[in-house]
């Protein structure tokens, strides 16, 4: 049997009515019912092995929203799942064109902002090495479908903010040129 000693609450969403956890060691996920505790769907996984990088620092940033789980980090791929049943919706991959990224030929990500039908992705790394990869994306999706809309090389840092956004404007630093831009 499986050690699940090492387990996480990940989201709770009070619309949806879900609670979400993973197991850390060998990432997987699982929904539960916010107000009675009843499982609903699960596991779902195991991830991409890296994922297990930002469960076992307590840094994934998987969320539930809007009748969607998203859940994704250090592997490089965003899983959008249905929050009522743990069903795939959709998946988008970080991939890195020109495989120059050290662990993983996709991009390390977190969930930076969700709004007006989109998610916005940025790539950061708190252990930077230089030369820095090229082509760090910062990029949007549509929340509905996971289409890209657009994309942009723009690359964070762990230990500084994560981006931010008001009046529909992105704010956030460049490591690449130590500029901010909105």
């Amino acid at each position: 049997p499986m050690d699940y000693a090492n387990i996480n609450i990940e989201d709770a969403n009070m619309e949806d009515d879900v609670f979400t956890v993973a197991f850390n060691d060998n990432p997987m996920d699982w929904g539960f019912r916010l107000s009675t505790g009843e499982e609903l769907w699960g596991p779902f996984g195991p991830h991409h092995y890296q994922d297990n990088w930002s469960y076992e620092s307590s840094n994934s940033w998987n969320v539930l929203y809007d009748g969607l789980y998203l859940i994704g980090g250090h592997g490089g791929t965003l899983h959008a799942l249905n929050s009522q049943t743990g069903e795939s919706v959709w998946n988008y991959t970080l991939t890195d064109v020109y495989n120059t990224y050290l662990f993983n030929n996709a991009w390390r990500f977190r969930i930076a902002v969700i709004a007006d039908g989109k998610i916005y992705l940025e790539h950061t790394e708190h252990s930077p090495f230089d030369p820095k990869p090229p082509a760090a994306p910062l990029l949007c999706l549509n929340f509905t479908t996971g289409e890209r809309i657009w994309e942009i090389n723009l690359r964070g840092t762990e230990w500084g903010s994560t981006m931010s956004m008001g009046d529909s404007i992105l704010l956030r630093d460049n490591t690449y040129d130590q500029l901010v831009y909105s």
